[in-house]
This record gives structure tokens, C-alpha cells and sequence, in this order.
């Protein structure tokens, strides 16, 4: 009898062990590629007139690990930390409509996505791209693009709680 109660008490230990990480929760390593229309891109900052639509058109993920897939399977929206939509099918992307009374000024766009890679933990991605409001076209500060890409912030946990 004290054997079996021995063997129940022991049994939530294997348990833990068996659901051990040897890989130590390493963190996917991975550019991101946003591409964008409605607004223009200079050294990662977005340019848009007031009374138009931003629209994220995609959202593309590249494991910097050869051979290794990587993908998001979601993306959430927020628009000077107030939520404004989620869009979770591929390419993920959203419409956000900049209404012709807004101010002109510098506001933040963040997209949050959990991120997948092989042979790694779980984690999110946390992006933010500062948003500058002209009132002309005239206002843009030069040629850009309508692409950002680069390395974003990865974290364990989800950013937006």
C-alpha cells in the first residue's frame, strides 16, 4: 500500500518533467515585411493625408534560420493604444480610415501578431510605426516607399495584456 501511495505522490513530478523544454524557449528569429498603400514610407515613419484610407495591405514573416518555416496566425490593430480591428486571415491586413478632421500630427500604429517558428517557443510579435498626418500631399518630406521591412521586437508574452 505505501508503495502505491509512494508511486501517486511521484506521479505529478514525472508528470513536469515530461512536459519539460529541452530547447530552453528560444525565441524566433525572423524580418517582417509590411507592405502598405494610402500612405508613404520614409525611414520607417508613415506619411498620410488627412481624409484618406491607410491600408496595410500584408504582413509577410521570413525565419532568418535557413530551411525553417515561420508564419504569423493573426494580426491585431491598435491605433494610439485604442484597439481597432484584427484580421486573421493571411495576408492580415486592414483598412484604418484617417478622417478629414484629424489633426495633423504624429500618432502610433501598433500591430501585434503571434508568431510561430520551427523548432522554437511560441511569441508574439509587437510592431509600432509612428503615423504622421499632413494635410497635403505637399507636407510628404521627399519619396518613399510603400514597404517596411526589418527586424521587430519578439517577446514571450502578448504585448497588447
Amino acid at each position: 500500500m505505501k508503495k502505491i501511495i509512494s508511486m501517486l505522490l511521484a506521479l505529478p513530478l514525472l508528470l513536469l518533467a515530461a512536459c519539460h523544454d529541452d530547447k530552453g524557449g528560444d525565441l524566433p528569429n525572423v524580418d517582417v515585411t509590411v507592405d502598405i498603400s494610402g500612405g508613404t514610407v520614409i525611414n520607417d515613419q508613415i506619411y498620410v493625408v488627412a481624409d484618406t484610407v491607410l491600408s496595410v495591405d500584408s504582413i509577410g514573416v521570413k525565419n532568418l534560420e535557413a530551411g525553417k518555416a515561420a508564419m504569423i496566425s493573426g494580426a491585431n490593430y491598435y491605433w494610439d493604444y485604442q484597439f481597432i480591428g484584427q484580421n486573421l486571415q493571411s495576408p492580415f491586413g486592414l483598412n484604418i480610415n484617417i478622417p478629414q478632421g484629424t489633426k495633423p500630427g504624429s500618432h502610433l500604429l501598433r500591430i501585434t501578431a503571434p508568431l510561430l517558428a520551427v523548432d522554437k517557443a511560441p511569441a508574439y510579435l509587437d510592431m509600432h510605426y509612428i503615423v504622421t498626418i499632413v494635410k497635403t500631399a505637399d507636407e510628404i518630406p521627399g519619396q518613399g516607399t510603400q514597404t517596411i521591412s526589418g527586424h521587430h521586437k519578439v517577446t514571450e508574452t502578448n504585448p497588447a495584456k
